[in-house]
């Protein structure tokens, strides 16, 4: 057995991925994908569900590494 399949063998397993506003969602194979998201300044991780509703799954910083900042575009 893969970790795929062992991770997959969860009710409601989820994967999180990030990029920048606009770009294309990765491929997911049998799986789907939606922008479902955004980085703020904000402490914490909160969750929005489909009805709206959002649940505070961590509070306080996460990683320890500052606040998140978008890195500076050059054209």
């Amino acid at each position: 057995m893969g970790v795929a399949d062992w991770f997959t063998c969860f009710p409601g397993f989820a994967l999180l991925t990030t990029d920048e506003p606009g770009a294309p969602l990765p491929a997911a194979g049998p799986a789907t994908g939606a922008v479902c998201g955004s980085l703020t300044d904000t402490p914490g991780v909160s969750l929005r569900w489909p009805d709206g509703e959002t649940t505070t799954a961590v509070v306080g910083p996460v990683t320890g590494l500052g606040p998140a900042t978008a890195p500076e575009r050059t054209t």
